[in-house]
């Protein structure tokens, strides 16, 4: 099967993709994204039915994106991805959204693994063989966050999951962590808007767990959040926002 080394789709952005500013929202961004995985990923032998039929499920390791300005809230926005080098058993694809001036609106870097469904593990003896790769990358971007040593931590809030929070796979699903995040903003950190979103997926988080989740702030304007398990105490995720003009 001949692959092309790039994947292209349209979108069409909403109103409710954006918040009271006009400035596109983290969650309906990261929507797009795992869309835009979903539908390349149905032109390989690696859909995520085909998994799904092998016991085997793709998972998120780690997005990075940066978020631009759209004119209006109905934009048309041109989807580009590709597989950038990367060593199994973490891929690495990354992908642009363009505006109808060619203008590139969001930039974003998926590291993914593929899962044993049953097991919840990573399966270490799958590849994506035949893929072709191209060595170009949309932004600089890490697999892992760091976290410096000088955030300001606020004390942990306790939450549960949801219905509306649970996807195919039966946990909660990526888009919505960035959610959970985006909730706990000030009404003036909205308005700066969330230009950057770097989110680390630890570990997952099903139907009627609960979860303690942190905020903290740094002088240059990052806010972090991290969240555990309440019934397992196991790191569930790390999230970054860069907020303001900034690039991106």
């Amino acid at each position: 099967m001949n692959l092309p080394d790039t994947f292209s789709a349209k979108f069409l952005t909403t109103g409710s993709d954006v918040d009271g500013f006009g400035n596109l929202k983290p969650g309906p961004v990261l929507a797009m994204i795992q869309r835009s995985s979903e539908l390349y990923l149905r032109s390989t032998p690696f859909s995520v039915e085909e998994l799904l039929r092998q016991g085997r499920a793709w998972v998120l390791v780690s997005v990075t994106c940066e978020i631009g300005t759209i004119a209006f809230h109905e934009s048309e926005l041109t989807m580009k991805t590709w597989a950038c080098p990367s060593k199994a058993p973490v891929f690495r694809r990354d992908m642009v959204f363009a505006d109808e001036r060619g203008q590139s609106v969001i930039r974003a870097a998926l590291f993914s693994a593929v899962i044993d469904f049953n097991k919840r593990r990573i399966d270490r003896t799958f590849d994506i063989e035949g893929v072709p790769v191209r060595d170009e990358f949309a932004l600089e971007a890490l697999s892992r966050l760091k976290l410096p040593q000088d955030i300001k931590w606020e004390a942990p809030i306790s939450r549960h999951v949801h219905n509306s929070y649970i996807d195919g796979i039966g946990h909660v699903n990526n888009a919505r962590y960035a959610d959970i995040a985006y909730n706990m903003l000030t009404p003036q950190e909205v308005e700066k808007r969330v230009r950057r979103v770097h989110i680390d997926f630890q570990s997952e988080m099903r139907l009627g767990d609960s979860y303690r989740i942190s905020r903290g702030a740094r002088a240059d304007g990052a806010v972090y959040f991290t969240a555990l398990n309440g019934e397992n105490e196991r790191p569930v995720f790390i999230t970054r926002f860069d907020l303001g003009k900034g690039e991106g």
